[in-house]
């Protein structure tokens, strides 16, 4: 096991608590002996019942020092020998009546009190320090900015990290203006900023600074104004540097904008079908190949309703085996404003653990124009072989590659001219 771990320290401590039990249970003994002489010497004096009061700071000192079990201990002793210092004015061990025994259990009770008290004072105070020191490391070595300004924008305190990560020192940060340390087309906002926070309390935005190297930082604020309590206002600050998410967010929107302009020109859209909830997301592209309005919720039925009927069976079909095999390569018809459009569909299905489907992803490219071109081909094939077919006129085609044998009959010339083309 690891010499730190936390078992090993949880030990270590218990072997020294109990290692110190002489000294902590001694200090008790010796502390009530001399509480005990004290009493005993002033009670000599006159007949006084007050010195029994003597043992209860004498509770509480071995409580606070030596802690919750040394001061039961004291409390007991205590008990034991002042109870009847103050029921009579000399010593005497005799407990003539069951009454003499309310004085010895009072005094117990208000000793186990006040040892009570005090340890619990005790652990709350070290608790509080605990925490304000757990506050102070994590605020210190934060690289968020904490700080506080005034209404004028002055800095009156900073955590060292950010300044560090500008280029300052805390103690240098605390006499540059804030103006100084924000980019210039920033500082009319921080003036306007200041305005809104004196009147309403609290702000948030984003402000521009500039290190000390020159690197601009984007800083993301979220503020609010004391004025309880203090001689005169004071703004709360809290900032984090935003400065790398937003650069990701913009790599992201000129990625997204590349992509809607890429799948515009190839006419290609993307598709995400989430099975359990039996919605489907699109791209931008495919709600306008589909006829649909972009941002438009869209169920597998309705997708399905904007197939030609012709379609809508064998798609049905396919896709239902396509769930078990996981892949899926169909060509459909899409009835868009009365028009025919021609859609290649490719996907892939995604199983959860227990192997049942959960979504699909995919894409849908507009074939229409390959598939207009494909069928005026055709069209041009099938009638120019009927043009053939019928003409009564001679047609050959020459193969310079294989030229005909000039020793052919001539209908065999013909015949075999007819059969090339």
């Amino acid at each position: 096991m690891h010499p730190f771990h936390p078992g090993n320290l949880s030990q270590a401590r218990s072997m020294r608590w109990r290692a110190a039990w002489p000294q902590r249970y001694g200090l008790a003994v010796l502390a009530v002996a001399a509480a005990t002489v004290l009493q005993f010497a002033i009670g000599m004096l006159g007949p006084s019942h007050l010195p029994f009061l003597l043992y209860f700071p004498t509770i509480v000192l071995v409580a606070m020092c030596a802690g919750f079990g040394p001061g039961i201990l004291a409390t007991v002793l205590a008990a034991s020998f002042g109870g009847f210092f103050f029921l009579e004015p000399r010593n005497s061990f005799v407990v003539r009546t069951p009454e003499d025994l309310v004085g010895p259990a009072l005094f117990a009770f208000i000793g186990v009190f006040l040892t009570f008290l005090t340890c619990s004072g005790k652990r709350a105070e070290r608790a509080l320090r605990d925490s304000e020191d757990r506050y102070r490391d994590l605020v210190e070595h934060s690289e968020d900015l904490v700080c506080t300004h005034d209404l004028e924008g002055r800095l009156l305190s900073v955590n060292p990290a950010p300044a560090r990560v500008l280029g300052y020192e805390a103690e240098e940060l605390l006499k540059t203006p804030m103006r100084e340390i924000l980019a210039p087309e920033f500082r009319e906002q921080f003036d306007e900023y200041l305005r809104k926070i004196a009147a309403n309390g609290k702000d948030r935005g984003l402000l521009c600074v500039v290190a000390r190297g020159g690197e601009r930082r984007i800083w993301e604020y979220s503020n609010t104004l004391r004025t309880e309590g203090v001689a005169s206002p004071i703004v709360r600050g809290m900032a984090h540097d935003v400065t790398e998410r937003m650069r990701a967010e913009a790599a992201l929107r000129q990625s997204e904008a590349a992509l809607k302009r890429a799948q515009a020109v190839a006419h290609l859209g993307s598709w995400l079908y989430h099975i359990q909830k039996n919605t489907l997301t699109l791209s931008d592209e495919l709600y306008r190949i589909m006829g649909l309005r972009a941002g438009t919720p869209v169920t597998r039925d309705q997708a399905i309703d904007i197939l030609c009927p012709e379609d809508r069976e064998r798609i049905v079909r396919t896709w239902s085996a396509a769930l078990k095999s996981g892949e899926y390569d169909e060509e459909c018809r899409v009835c868009v404003d009365g028009r025919i459009r021609w859609l290649h569909v490719q996907a892939s299905v995604e199983c959860n653990g227990s192997g049942e489907p959960v979504k699909a992803f995919g894409t849908a490219y507009d074939i229409t124009e390959r598939k207009a071109a494909e069928e005026a081909l055709k069209t041009s094939e099938e009638n120019y072989r009927n043009f053939v077919t019928q003409s009564s006129e001679g047609i050959f085609r020459e193969d310079l590659a294989a030229p005909l044998p000039i020793d052919l009959p001539e209908d065999e010339i013909i015949l075999r001219i007819r059969r090339d083309s």
